[in-house]
């Protein structure tokens, strides 16, 4: 909890005394460095993450999800990339937060791939989507390098329930499935459709008196959010707006399960879900973003 930026668990832990530092987001949107466009923002941003580093010299690694989970911020293509880099060329441990965008969220079995091997991190920690939510799992993927160096040096940690038969034997099954019924290629063509029509809505639907993030995508495909705030792009966090109350209500009403966090819309499919199911989703929200009023 400590290493999270959520404000919602600030106050239950102190990062200080656990010796983790927080970094301003890559938040074009609403840029904390005050960029004009969304790379400068990027570059910026990856460019303190390596200040930091500098000025306190003992940082061991930085962790960071390459694709947000339910914040709604969508960092700029050149973000991972450049932060990446920041921590490459001071030999800093990057770790990627995989747990909620892992297997098939972004179209790739993990986000960071979408950046290719420059963006390649040094460790990984994942959850969920490894038993497709079947058991509760997670494990820490380790890089060539990392993992030698463990061969070598005893790592005293470890849970009673480590390496559970049970849970591994769904981790492995949940892999499986992923390959045999070829649902990382469908949450890509799936997520290309569902994205452009997400933009679409938010082109159409959203009324004069709000606005749409400028980034609707959370990915590229198949888990996205919508930012739907007042034209100054100033909204109460984490408390939603009673317009958005009201569309979870009336969704619920016609069989249709929206989340929302603050001014956010989440969504996040199954990547088995059928066509006709997320068609029928996706034009409810149409609808029902075309009568929110502030």
């Amino acid at each position: 909890m400590a290493l999270s930026g959520d404000s919602r668990t600030r106050h239950q832990v102190d990062p200080d005394a656990f010796g983790v530092l927080h970094a301003p987001p890559p938040y074009a949107y609403r840029c904390p460095y005050g960029s004009s466009t969304a790379e400068e923002c990027g570059n910026r941003a990856a460019a303190h993450v390596g200040e930091l580093i500098d000025e306190h010299q003992d940082v061991a690694a930085v962790i960071m999800e390459p694709n947000a989970g339910t914040n709604g911020i969508v960092a700029p293509a050149n973000y991972w990339p450049a932060l990446r880099a920041q921590t490459r060329s001071r030999n800093v441990y990057l770790i990627a937060d995989e747990v909620m965008s892992g297997f098939g969220r972004c179209g790739e079995w993990f986000a960071w791939q979408r950046y290719g091997e420059e963006g390649r991190p040094d460790l990984m920690t994942l959850a969920k989507g490894l038993t497709g939510a079947h058991l509760p799992l997670g494990a820490v993927v380790l890089s060539a390098e990392l993992s030698q160096r463990l061969e070598r040096e005893m790592l005293y940690t470890g849970l009673t329930y480590c390496g559970h038969p049970l849970a591994c034997a769904a981790g492995v099954a949940a892999i499986e499935a992923y390959g045999d019924e070829r649902l990382i290629e469908r949450s890509r063509s799936l997520g290309a459709l569902d994205v452009r029509a997400l933009e679409s809505a938010c082109r159409q639907s959203i009324p004069s008196s709000a606005t749409c993030g400028a980034a609707t995508a959370c990915s590229p495909w198949s888990s996205w959010c919508a930012t739907v705030a007042r034209a100054n792009r100033s909204a109460a966090w984490p408390e939603s707006p009673p317009a958005l109350k009201h569309l979870v209500r009336d969704a619920l009403q016609r069989d249709v399960s929206f989340a929302i966090r603050g001014n956010l819309i989440l969504l996040a499919p199954p990547l088995v879900i059928a066509e006709n199911e997320l068609g029928d989703a996706l034009t409810l929200l149409d609808e029902l973003l075309a009568a929110v009023r502030f």
